[in-house]
């Protein structure tokens, strides 16, 4: 099984109301997509899942797997999420 762990995100997301809007994110030379949208593009089988807090913001965990090897990605998905100890959020 192969599967690749990255951070969904390259930064933390920005706060409730400071969100910032396409251009302001271009402008600032952070783009939220930039793990995402290569694999969109490849067609790779991808998941982000939820795998904690940090500063009472989420941290998003992407999985990739392989070509026709969706289960591969799901199956580690629902053992990460079964075996992380969510209480110590």
């Amino acid at each position: 099984m192969d599967v690749i762990a990255t951070p969904t995100t390259p930064t933390k997301p920005p706060r409730l109301g400071q969100a910032k809007t396409l251009r302001e994110q271009a402008e600032s030379g952070v783009n939220l997509t930039q793990n995402t949208c290569p694999l969109n593009i490849s067609g790779h089988p991808a998941l982000s899942l939820p795998s904690g807090v940090r500063a009472n913001l989420p941290i998003g965990l992407q999985l990739i797997g392989r070509f026709w090897h969706e289960a591969d990605i799901l199956r580690v998905a629902y053992n990460f999420e079964q075996n992380f100890d969510w209480h110590k959020l």
